[in-house]
Parts: structure tokens; C-alpha cells; sequence
């Protein structure tokens, strides 16, 4: 392997190499997680397709520059629709959601208003001055625990 240690193009071609390796692997645990059971593959699942959906992420689809700026919209607004998402598929918005014609419609659909309700939220934080509130509220607890 002596052609894979020099040159320019040598660095293009394992760049290609890990993206296509890459690729093949995300197939192939797409293919896994609807072929296994659940109850005996439960870790492939839940660890291993999405750890390796977020390292192509993290690898390529986040270099796109608009993507990357979408990508960081969603992460400041990640945990507020992570907290939103299962009160609107579960309780508030279940007939709506369960009755979208196909999974990336529901998907998306989800996303969206749990996105738009955290901006909502993030809005209301700033105009009841919510940080300066919980800053005074550790700056007590703090003192108090000293005292």
C-alpha cells in the first residue's frame, strides 16, 4: 500500500475511500435495523445507526455551509424540542401526527412545530429576563448553602 501513503490524489482517494465505506455501512445498518428483531437487536437500533448517521453528519453533510447553519438553528433549539416533541406526539398532538401520510411528512411535521413552540419559548425566556432570574436564584442558594 506503499501508492496510499503519497500525494495530493492519494489524499483525494482515501477521502472517497472512508466516503463511500462510510455510505456502505449507513446501508447496511438502514438494511439491519428493519431486518432484526427488536427485542434481541435492540442496541443496533438504538446506538449503532444513529451513531454512524451522526458521524456522516458530522463528517460531510455539516461542511455544506447552509446545512451547517440549519444544523446550528436546530442545535440551539435541540433540548427545548427534544422536552416539546413527546408532550405533542403523545398527548396534545396525536391525532394530527399519527394521521400524516408517510413517516417523513410525520417527521417533519414534528420537527417543525416542536421548532416553532421552542422559539416561542425562547422568546418568552428573554422577555421575562428568565437567565437574570435563575442567576439571582443560584446567587441565593449559594449564599444560603455558605451561611
Amino acid at each position: 500500500f506503499e501508492f496510499w501513503k503519497k500525494g495530493k490524489i492519494n489524499r483525494h482517494l482515501k477521502a472517497i475511500f472512508k466516503f463511500l465505506i462510510m455510505l456502505v455501512f449507513l446501508w447496511i445498518c438502514y438494511k439491519l435495523y428493519h431486518v432484526l428483531p427488536f427485542k434481541k437487536y435492540w442496541d443496533i437500533k438504538w446506538s449503532i445507526l444513529p451513531l454512524s448517521v451522526i458521524l456522516f453528519v458530522n463528517d460531510y453533510i455539516s461542511k455544506i455551509p447552509i446545512l451547517n447553519k440549519f444544523l446550528e438553528f436546530l442545535g440551539k433549539h435541540s433540548i427545548n424540542i427534544f422536552l416539546i416533541h413527546s408532550f405533542i406526539r403523545a398527548i396534545y398532538g396525536k391525532d394530527l401526527i399519527y394521521k400524516l401520510p408517510n413517516f417523513i411528512v410525520t417527521i417533519a411535521v414534528l420537527l417543525l412545530i416542536s421548532l416553532v413552540l421552542s422559539i416561542i419559548i425562547e422568546q418568552m425566556k428573554k422577555l421575562f429576563k428568565y437567565d437574570r432570574l435563575v442567576d439571582k436564584l443560584i446567587y441565593k442558594i449559594r449564599k444560603s448553602a455558605l451561611n
